[in-house]
């Protein structure tokens, strides 16, 4: 038999899907294009009116999905349901939670960002974005955009807006495959480093009582170093030392960039997750590499053996709702897939998805014309293995370049 605060749980649930979901499902702000509309599937249960988000709900088996699929189906079933069964209420509880929640995400206009906005959203949070950007002030039902500077912005600027925050992601930086110029390599630096360092000397500042309850941040698996072939490239995992491949630029910034939160890592549980290639339509390695590919001018990259660590970006962004919710989750967590692959492998599962050719290397050459010292991002690699993710069990959706591909395949085509 539930006891009294799980029946009040599941009471709040209901009320919180009633009074949100009676009406026509809103609208996602504009500046959300890559809105994945697979996660605003809803399930109606008429005649009373409430709609359940089926995706925001983990352990939702085939056969519940059917009762509350059902036309006939009445509120008081859809509390037994919630009462009788433990998974399926787990879920729902941890949605309420979610719904309650407030996060803040810097960056949260990016490639990536976008993306956990779309999804923090689906599942009923209240996002404050901060963004660099003109452009992108404006404010909706679902979301508060502040427009931010973090080189000359002062802690107090940020106080209401960490306030009892339950989560900040920081996901600010500038792209990184780009021309290396001094005054390029300067802004990659600068705009990782600024942003995370005001984000720690806020939290640090700011009273105990009203401080973020977690920060996940970004690093790179920069901080490993790089490698030129995958067969003399060893793998790293979350122990391995900075820089113990090879020193370079990245090394340095992600070094710089994980040190400017240290103000703040004993003030609040501070989650530093270092990403890898992020695969999905519309940015990172796959904006270059797509155009070519759908018009049958695709091709590997350089010499075709680099490593390649990526993760697919919903499975990095599963890691970043995973840390929030997971108190015992702390320090530095690799973001990366437990499969490294290949940029030839790589290439070729993309033109197999794609049902296209691979007959068009691109020169290493080519790309140093075009990004100079940059290039050695895409030229150079490392076997980078997500070890304390896999040791609590963590369940990757694309844990393979096969099955990444594919899903941002399918995706890139709807």
């Amino acid at each position: 038999m539930p006891s009294r605060k799980s029946r009040l749980e599941c009471t709040v649930l209901l009320s919180l899907i009633t009074i949100a979901h009676v009406s026509k499902p809103r609208n996602t702000p504009r500046f959300l294009k890559c809105v994945d509309q697979r996660r605003m599937a809803f399930v109606t249960t008429a005649p009373v009116g409430v709609r359940v988000r089926s995706t925001t709900f983990r352990g939702f088996e085939k056969s519940q999905y059917c009762k509350l699929q059902q036309a006939k189906v009445k509120r008081t079933s859809f509390i037994k349901i919630l009462r009788t069964d433990s998974t399926f209420r787990k879920s729902a509880c941890q949605l309420v939670s979610m719904a309650l929640s407030k996060v803040v995400v810097a960056g949260g206009t990016g490639f990536v960002g976008s993306r956990l906005v779309c999804r923090l959203i689906s599942e009923g949070s209240s996002v404050a974005i901060l963004s660099k950007s003109d452009r992108n002030n404006s404010q909706t039902e679902e979301v508060t955009i502040q427009k931010w500077s973090p080189s000359t912005d002062s802690e107090s600027s940020l106080f209401d807006t960490f306030a009892n925050a339950d989560l900040v992601v920081n996901l600010s930086g500038s792209r990184v495959i780009s021309r290396w110029t001094e005054e390029g390599k300067a802004e990659i630096l600068s705009s990782r480093v600024d942003s995370t360092s005001l984000i720690a000397r806020t939290i640090a500042a700011m009273p105990p009582a009203t401080r973020p309850k977690c920060v996940v941040s970004a690093s790179g698996v920069g901080y490993y170093g790089r490698w030129l072939d995958s067969k003399g490239t060893p793998e790293v995992d979350e122990t391995s030392e900075s820089g113990c491949v090879e020193q370079d630029f990245l090394v340095e910034v992600c070094r710089k960039w994980e040190d400017a939160g240290n103000m703040a890592m004993d003030k609040t549980r501070w989650v530093v997750l270092r990403i890898g290639f992020v695969l999905a339509p519309g940015g990172g390695v796959m904006l270059q590499m797509m155009p070519k590919f759908n018009r049958g001018l695709g091709g590997p990259i350089g010499s075709g053996t680099q490593a390649i660590s990526f993760i697919h970006a919903d499975d990095l962004i599963e890691m970043m709702i995973t840390a929030w919710k997971d108190p015992s989750i702390h320090g530095v967590y690799n973001g990366t897939a437990p499969s490294p692959t290949t940029m030839n492998e790589m290439s070729s599962e993309l033109g197999k998805a794609l049902g296209k050719p691979t007959l068009f290397p691109v020169p290493g050459f080519v790309l140093k014309g075009m990004y100079g010292d940059g290039a050695q991002v895409i030229l150079r690699g490392q076997r980078v293995i997500p070890n304390k993710w896999l040791r609590i069990g963590f369940q990757f959706q694309y844990p393979t370049i096969d099955a990444a591909i594919k899903a941002v395949a399918e995706e890139a085509t709807k």
